[in-house]
């Protein structure tokens, strides 16, 4: 069955960010140019300009494609494990893994760089603002999952410190490798995460 223009426009769209995502992981920022990703995804110039017209809107676009998986992929991860696995420490896992993720390292390079490029910071504002928007979201429709007495207020808060502590340790770890930090900030959310989201009703 032939596909419809919107459905090759949609695939196209896609196979563009797939590449542009898969080039900024294996070059980072400094590296990522339009050429290399053109070339893995096998289209000219002119084609992924019609889609994005510009590179900061490309890296925004790209930033927005990952985001979406990784929410994607840990709700499902967090769907499949068992009940007795449905803890915050399971929970807490699943983050550390989500964090880790080399994609997202990726991503962190632009967060960088947006420091003094006010340009792709325009873009990716907006973006990272939707993604922790959605990570809120998503918190509060786990935790009933979680069986804890915390308001959305406290999950939020609780959500907010784990993964702007991990982040911290994933950027440091990147200049600084050093798993027994981890290991130890690991601990530390496993104990304060409950107290912050209360006893089980």
């Amino acid at each position: 069955m032939a596909l419809t223009q919107l459905e090759r426009r949609t695939r196209t769209r896609g196979a563009c960010l797939d590449a542009a995502l898969d080039t900024l992981v294996e070059h980072g920022s400094a590296r990522f140019t339009t050429t290399l990703v053109c070339r893995r995804a096998g289209i000219s110039q002119g084609a992924l300009f019609r889609y994005f017209p510009t590179k900061a809107e490309l890296l925004a676009a790209v930033c927005s494609h990952l985001f979406t998986k990784l929410r994607d992929e840990y709700t499902l991860r967090f769907r499949d494990l068992n009940d007795d696995q449905r803890t915050i420490g399971g929970a807490l896992d699943l983050l550390w893994d989500a964090m880790s993720d080399p994609r997202l390292a990726a991503a962190f390079d632009l967060y960088t760089d947006a420091r003094t490029d006010s340009v792709l910071r325009e873009s990716i504002e907006p973006v990272v603002r939707a993604h922790l928007d959605r990570i809120a979201g998503l918190a509060a429709d786990l935790a009933a999952d979680l069986e804890t007495s915390a308001d959305a207020e406290h999950v939020t808060a609780a959500v907010e410190l784990a993964v702007l502590s991990m982040q911290g340790w994933v950027l440091n770890h990147m200049a600084c490798p050093n798993p027994a930090a981890r290991h130890r900030l690991s601990a530390t959310l496993r104990v304060v995460l409950p107290e912050l989201l209360g006893p089980t009703p």
